[in-house]
């Protein structure tokens, strides 16, 4: 049995997660991973226990959950930010010709029995990507796995069909920095100052996507001239499109705090600099952060690496 053919609450999430409760985070992480823990059951409970039932959460729950947490380290001082010319990007492995970044900042609790099963080692080649959404999006998610607008009637489009054909496509990034663009990773408020993002962590069957440049770069949402990912030189290839959801499985679920009261040592600086926007809401305060910092960074697109992504 290929590793697509099996339902995909087989192959999606067995943990749990939780925006890591302020509290539990001021102890050494080593110390606190059981509060992290409890803090995790929680918020699934709260968040997909109306979709799923209480049987059904229990299932996902079970003892598997697994954490790990990336301090952030590009924003870890927002005042600091390594320049461009010195920054080497932190590079874990390169799966499918795909190179797999570091997370900056992130909470990613992963499923252990996918990278653990042999049934599943076709997945070992399959490069890593993300897929940013909405919380009120995560139980669907977690039960079905990522479908195409259409496909499952609670699946419906949100972001438009930019470069899709005409019965749609799933959108993944090999960037979770684009992935976790506010558009779409929206912010849920957990308090009056913090909110948490989620972006779901995906395996993509090698050869099976479209790729093209990212239709937020060059709008309203960034400026054409900022890397949106400090990692990769352009923005020429940050969006990924696939016409089959068998060829693309979840595998886990980063989340991201943001406000004046997150741990600065897992978060970094620049997240705890996010206020909620006068009219607009904390989303405009997180992406203008965003923006000036990595600017001060220079990373700005060079003529060069663009004309490079185009001929890519």
């Amino acid at each position: 049995e290929r590793p697509e053919q099996r339902t995909a609450t087989r192959l999606v999430f067995l943990g749990a997660f939780s925006p890591l409760a302020s509290s539990a985070l001021q102890t050494p992480l080593a110390h606190a991973m059981a509060d992290i823990t409890q803090h995790v059951r929680e918020l699934l409970c709260t968040l997909v226990a109306d979709r799923l039932g209480p049987e059904r959460v229990a299932e996902l729950l079970g003892d598997r959950i697994a954490i790990r947490v990336f301090t952030a380290y590009l924003l870890k001082d927002a005042d600091n930010i390594p320049p461009k010319g010195t920054y080497e990007p932190r590079v874990y492995s390169n799966r499918g010709g795909v190179n797999y970044f570091r997370p900056d900042g992130w909470v990613q609790v992963w499923i252990k029995a996918t990278d653990q099963d042999p049934d599943f080692a076709e997945l070992q080649d399959w490069p890593i990507a993300y897929h940013g959404t909405d919380s009120s999006k995560l139980g669907s998610i977690l039960e079905a796995g990522l479908r195409k607008p259409g496909e499952l009637p609670s699946v419906q489009m949100a972001h438009g069909n930019a470069g899709a054909e005409p019965d749609g496509a799933i959108y993944t990034s090999p960037s979770l920095w684009l992935a976790s663009h506010p558009v779409y990773s929206t912010l849920l408020k957990l308090d009056d100052e913090r909110w948490v993002q989620f972006a779901f962590k995906v395996r993509v069957r090698p050869n099976s996507y479209k790729v093209q440049r990212s239709t937020l770069s060059s709008s309203e949402h960034w400026d054409a001239g900022i890397q949106m990912d400090p990692n990769m030189p352009h923005n020429e290839s940050l969006e990924w499109l696939n016409a089959s959801s068998t060829d693309v499985l979840v595998v886990g679920l980063m989340l991201r705090e943001l406000g004046p009261v997150v741990d600065t040592g897992v978060f970094g600086t620049l997240a705890s600099r996010v206020v909620a926007h006068p009219t607009k809401g904390p989303e405009y305060s997180w992406t203008a952060l965003l923006q000036a910092t990595i600017r001060s960074g220079g990373y700005i697109i060079d003529s060069g690496d663009l004309r490079l992504g185009f001929n890519s």
